[in-house]
């Protein structure tokens, strides 16, 4: 991987000239083809860039997306079935099935799990269910809907070609796997929420093209000159050089989303539903070109399945100081 990373390095040092001057046309062409319709670029981008930051009544626009406490899970839940029935409240509005105590079987050869059982930690169960409905709520149905999403599973011990992994979606079922004892493990929240959005799109990605890998040239467009990705995902978890770093060159979000370009993608869709995340994305956005195409990108297709997911949306769910998103 350093050898990768040398040689883009070299590459980003050699284009930054050629990306310096053209730096001011840039920004005359960004102002120039602001609301044009005809373009086919400020199309793809300008009806979803609303500006939020001048919103007068922040606090009254958000109710739009308010989430609904009443789905709280009750620490009171002292069974399986009893979790399982509050978690499937919850999901109902967005029409999906709750699996904790009878998940559906993974078809795939190269991946395992085990069942939650009666003597497992059920407290850390319900912390773990809880933070995820406050990460789903910031869904809309229409949205969820369109994604043909089944269903999401609680289960332990979920493993990827011998890989211990915290989720899995599987295209089979079009249902979503969490690992309650991966993430225990870790024991960092704001990976489990980040993950949660990350393996989403990855389904989303599956059901728009029928491919966990589609080869999405437009993307690639998207990239540094000169830049490949350095081969999958998986790759990263026998790595001895991989460190998780956040934004460690211009286009890239994590050093992760480095490795593939499916999970270049889900990382910039997983942080941009990612309050924590949001917040330094919206800083790198400020001098990454090449990122904030990405972004945009992204963000066209909340606005092609629900559009009322506008600029306003996103700043609304990431925006910690508005009361009805505090924390639990």
């Amino acid at each position: 991987m350093n050898k990768k990373i040398s040689f883009f390095k070299i590459t980003l040092l050699a284009s930054s000239i050629l990306f310096t001057a053209i730096t001011f046309g840039l920004a005359y062409m960004i102002i120039k083809d602001k609301g044009n319709s005809d373009n086919k670029d400020t199309t793809t981008t300008s009806s979803i860039k609303t500006s939020a930051t001048n919103i007068p009544n922040i606090q009254n626009e958000c109710k739009n997306f308010k989430r609904d406490d009443k789905y709280v899970i009750d620490i009171n839940d002292n069974s399986i079935d009893e979790i399982e029935s509050s978690f499937q409240k919850f999901l109902e509005k967005y029409k999906l099935k709750a699996y904790i105590s009878n998940t559906p079987e993974i078809k795939s050869p190269y991946l395992e799990y085990t069942r939650i059982s009666k003597n497992d930690d059920y407290e850390y169960l319900l912390y773990l269910l809880n933070v995820f409905i406050e990460e789903w709520s910031k869904y809309t149905p229409k949205f969820v809907s369109s994604s043909n999403l089944h269903g999401i599973a609680f289960v332990k011990d979920i493993y990827n070609s011998g890989f211990s992994i915290g989720a899995f979606p599987d295209n089979t079922s079009m249902t979503l796997y969490f690992d309650i004892e991966y993430y225990k493990k870790v024991g960092k929240e704001t990976y489990f929420r980040h993950n949660i959005h990350h393996e989403y799109y990855h389904l989303i990605e599956f059901n728009r093209y029928n491919d966990f890998y589609y080869n999405d040239t437009t993307w690639l467009s998207f990239n540094p000159p000169n830049f490949s990705y350095f081969g999958k995902g998986i790759d990263a978890y026998s790595d001895d050089n991989y460190r998780g770093t956040i934004h460690p060159y211009e286009g890239f979000i994590s050093e992760y989303s480095m490795y593939a370009q499916e999970e270049d993608r889900s990382e910039v869709f997983a942080c941009i539903m990612n309050s924590f995340c949001y917040t330094q994305l919206k800083e790198f956005l400020k001098t990454d070109f090449f990122l904030r195409k990405k972004v945009y990108y992204i963000k066209k297709i909340f606005y092609e399945s629900d559009n009322k997911l506008n600029e306003i949306y996103f700043e609304c769910i990431n925006n910690t100081d508005i009361d009805i998103y505090k924390k639990y």
